[in-house]
Parts: structure tokens; C-alpha cells; sequence
């Protein structure tokens, strides 16, 4: 699977639809188990159990009781210079004492148990007392390494009572500010042809279009030459930088 690179990234499970189970997830995310019975795999539910349900829609995610499972997200591409919000929720809403669940949180280059202690931990052994929904919310800090990543949960069960834990609305957005466009310089010629146009930005890489919203970019760059053209025809920019895009395009006229 390719690696996400516009955010917000959002999964709340709705688009299973029925189908949902043991071993079934949404496309492009995967499990592994790390300590396992053989049966009790981690999977996708839907309505509301005993044990397990979910946070809003009707389906969620669970992990599942005598297990030791990670399971990840889809690819994510991080960029070096933006910070990153990584967010779910989860229950245990029947919660044993002791307590049956511990969970750790990390994200690695590597969809394995090895990729995720040897990737960078964001929680470890949490203590899963919670009987009510609560989210779980993480920083990826701007000096992350520019790279794709997954972001992998692991639930730890030593228990042999059917419990569950059970997981739901997971979030990935970035915050990174957007460059703006700071001059526009129009340009205008008598009779048929092409004509130059120049625009500057505070920073980042300035991309041309022929719309306001949507289609294909014509060009990047701080000059950008029309095609010949006979009547007065605008164009529009924006700049993007580290994945960040001014979210109106300016309009310039040739």
C-alpha cells in the first residue's frame, strides 16, 4: 500500500460495513501477533457487547483477552519540519482486578514487533483501568525524520477471561503552518501570445493552476510563461511547503 501523505487521516471502522471479524481490518492495516494462544486474534466488531463497543457509528476495533498483539495503521509519510497529532480512543469496559490489559503506543518504519520497540515509543505499559472511553492523544515533534511510518498499538493479556479492549475513531493530522503568497506581478501583451507572470511567496515552492480550486498543477516556481493565448485570462497560485498549502488560491491576471 502507498503511504498517506495528506492529513487529517481519520478511521472510525464504518467502512467495513458487516464485514468485520477476527484477522479483518480496513484495507492497508495489518496485526501481528507477538504472544498468542493461537485464537484469540485481534479484529473488527460491530454494536455493543458485553465486553466491547463502540465509540460513535457502530463498528470499532478490539484486542482480545491471553494475547500479545501489535496492530498498525496504514503507512503514514512524515515530513521533517511538520509536527504531528496521532490520536484514538479506546475502553476496557469491564475492567478485572488486577487490571487485564497493559497497552503500548509507538511508531516505526517496520510493521513488526521489532519495528516498533527499535522505532520510537509514544506510551508503554498503560495501565488499561479505564471503564469509559478515553482518547489517547500523542506529539510527533517537527525534527521527525522525513521517512514512512507505521503507528502501532500493542495490547498485552495474560488473562484467561474473555475480555476485551476495545478501540475506535483513530486521528493523524499535522500542524504545520502554510507559506503565503506575498506579490503577484500581472503582465499584459497587444495581440496573440504568451505572456510571463511572477509571483512570490514567504516560502516554499509557488504551483500555477488555470481554476481556483482543483485540477492539475501547470507549473511551479516563481515565473510561470502562459501558453499563447488571445483574450485576458486568469491564472491562480499557492505555495506548499513540507506538505502544508495555502488553503485559498491568489489570482493573477494576463
Amino acid at each position: 500500500c502507498a503511504s498517506y501523505t495528506s492529513f487529517p487521516w481519520t478511521e472510525g471502522f464504518e467502512g467495513l460495513g458487516t464485514s468485520v471479524g477476527n484477522d479483518i481490518f480496513p484495507p492497508c492495516w495489518s496485526f501481528v501477533n507477538v504472544v498468542s494462544n493461537g485464537a484469540d486474534d485481534p479484529g473488527t466488531a460491530s454494536g455493543v457487547g458485553t465486553y466491547n463497543e463502540p465509540h460513535a457509528g457502530n463498528n470499532f476495533m478490539y484486542q482480545m483477552w491471553d494475547n500479545t498483539a501489535w496492530v498498525f495503521t496504514p503507512l503514514m509519510h512524515l515530513t521533517n519540519g511538520t509536527s504531528y497529532t496521532f490520536s484514538f480512543w479506546m475502553k476496557n469496559k469491564v475492567v478485572t482486578s488486577p487490571v487485564d490489559f497493559l497497552m503500548n503506543v509507538a511508531y516505526g518504519t517496520a510493521n513488526t514487533d521489532h519495528g516498533m520497540t527499535t522505532g520510537t515509543m509514544l506510551a508503554t505499559n498503560v495501565n488499561c483501568n479505564n471503564s469509559g472511553w478515553v482518547q489517547f492523544t500523542y506529539t510527533i515533534p517537527a525534527t521527525v525524520a522525513t521517512n514512512d511510518y507505521y503507528f502501532g498499538i500493542e495490547a498485552i493479556s495474560t488473562t484467561f477471561t474473555p475480555w476485551y479492549l476495545s478501540f475506535d475513531d483513530f486521528s493523524l493530522s499535522s500542524s504545520c503552518t502554510p507559506p503565503t503568497i506575498t506579490g503577484t506581478t500581472p503582465a499584459s501583451r497587444c495581440g496573440t501570445g504568451t505572456v510571463i507572470l511572477n509571483a512570490t511567496s514567504s516560502a516554499g515552492t509557488i504551483n500555477w493552476y488555470s481554476t481556483a480550486t482543483g485540477g492539475s498543477s501547470l507549473g511551479s516556481g516563481t515565473s510561470f510563461t502562459t501558453p499563447s493565448i488571445s483574450t485576458s485570462t486568469t491564472y491562480y497560485i499557492d505555495a506548499t511547503l513540507t506538505g502544508c498549502t495555502t488553503p485559498v488560491r491568489t489570482s493573477i491576471i494576463a
